[in-house]
């Protein structure tokens, strides 16, 4: 019987905590979150990209070194975006929260830590690309454009600049929470 007693006991001495029973249903509807808002992001982003590219496609200003300046930032700096959220829902993809408690923490701290520069390095650098970008069009548009059109510019890209902020904080400010709740563990208190 001592066989039987050092099993129980090196069991009970184990490090890491078992998920509670549904407690990976609990990570996974997380996860899937985290995928959903990722996709959508992913597809306003493709969806803005297509609309500049059609407006200057509709402008035919490609000849413009000007435009062409501008439309490269606010491009680039989109597709870059989009580029991220791919990878990261590739990343969030592989994230099986089966594993082992200590390799299952070890990949969630990988993605929440791309995630976080994502959101804290990139968003800003892609927001400051875009907004140069709108600002070197701004003279062009002063120029071509009637004063009651230039203002209505200013003002609905003012309005869209601090929508499109409170908005992507929103996100973040969630998405941060949700990936410390992963990071800690399945909660003893949810039962699927």
């Amino acid at each position: 019987m001592s066989l039987f007693d050092d099993i129980q006991s090196d069991w009970k001495d184990q490090s890491g905590t078992l998920p509670p029973p549904g407690g990976t249903q609990s990570i996974r509807k997380r996860l899937d979150y985290l995928s959903r808002s990722s996709r959508g992001t992913a597809w306003i982003l493709v969806a803005t990209v297509a609309g500049l590219m059609g407006f200057f496609v509709y402008l035919g200003a490609f000849a413009n070194g000007t435009v062409q300046l501008a439309m490269g930032l606010m491009l680039g700096g989109l597709i870059f975006r989009v580029a991220l959220e791919v990878y990261g829902r590739r990343r969030l993809r592989h994230l099986d929260p089966t594993l082992p408690t200590s390799a299952y923490k070890d990949r969630l701290q990988a993605h929440y830590a791309h995630r976080k520069w994502v959101h804290l390095v990139a968003t800003p650098i892609v927001l400051v690309a875009y907004w140069m970008g709108f600002g070197i069009l701004l003279p062009d548009f002063k120029a071509n454009l009637s004063p009651g059109f230039y203002t209505y510019i200013l003002i609905s890209g003012a309005v869209v600049a601090l929508g499109l902020f409170w908005l992507i904080l929103s996100q973040v400010l969630r998405e941060f929470r949700l990936l410390r709740e992963l990071r800690q563990g399945p909660r003893h208190d949810e039962q699927s």
